[in-house]
């Protein structure tokens, strides 16, 4: 029982969080209009606040909410749009946050984000918010991830653990198994992002990604 819970879903997300200070973070982006005169604009999505999956029932502590404005332009006749990343503006706020009653016992409620105002941004019709919600999981990213498994495989052989090998599969079964209860607008919005993450992808492509929620838009 011992050498099984220490590589349990159930223990390895909240220990790496106890013992690093670092969780998983997950993001939830919704777009909408924003009239470029006013600033003013109003987004409406649903707060995520428990999941259910391998780890039993998780709260999810939403950190921040962000906001920014851009637009598209449509490509010819198609029914693409195209984004300039340098028209891309992140709003200051501070934002109107509503929070309505659940509709469903625990699991979510509407949430509603209105801001106005930062009007000199030129013809910005459109705003993407982005919602940050940390949850008992690792940081696969960061250098903080390989030291911590090499730990817990130590504790499971001193134990008593024979292991010929590990397996894992669909790491991110650490969303809501009912999730397709609280889709928006019948599209899953959320996507597994850490700093840790943006760091390597700056790493690699660029100091641009550093910053990885602005690029949601896309």
């Amino acid at each position: 029982g011992l050498a099984l819970s220490l590589l349990s879903p159930l223990e390895i997300g909240p220990a790496y969080t106890r013992q690093t200070g670092e969780s998983g973070r997950w993001v939830q982006y919704r777009e909408g209009w924003r009239d470029p005169m006013s600033g003013r604009f109003e987004v409406a999505l649903w707060e995520h606040r428990f999941w259910t999956n391998n780890k039993g029932t998780i709260a999810l502590q939403r950190d921040r909410v962000r906001a920014f404005a851009f637009r598209e332009r449509r490509v010819g006749g198609t029914h693409f749009y195209e984004v300039v990343p340098s028209e891309i503006a992140e709003l200051q706020g501070p934002f109107e946050i509503e929070e309505s009653e659940a509709s469903l016992p625990n699991r979510q409620r509407r949430l509603i984000i209105r801001g106005r105002g930062e009007s000199k941004l030129g013809p910005f019709d459109r705003v993407m918010v982005v919602c940050s919600y940390r949850t008992p999981e690792l940081d696969y990213f960061s250098p903080k991830a390989a030291d911590f498994l090499r730990d817990r495989v130590d504790r499971y052989h001193e134990a008593g653990g024979a292991l010929n090998g590990l397996y894992a599969d669909e790491m991110h079964i650490q969303q809501d198994w009912a999730y397709g209860g609280h889709h928006d607008e019948g599209e899953f919005t959320l996507r597994y992002l850490t700093p840790n993450l943006a760091r390597r992808y700056a790493e690699l492509y660029g100091k641009e990604f550093a910053d990885l929620e602005r690029h949601l838009v896309y």
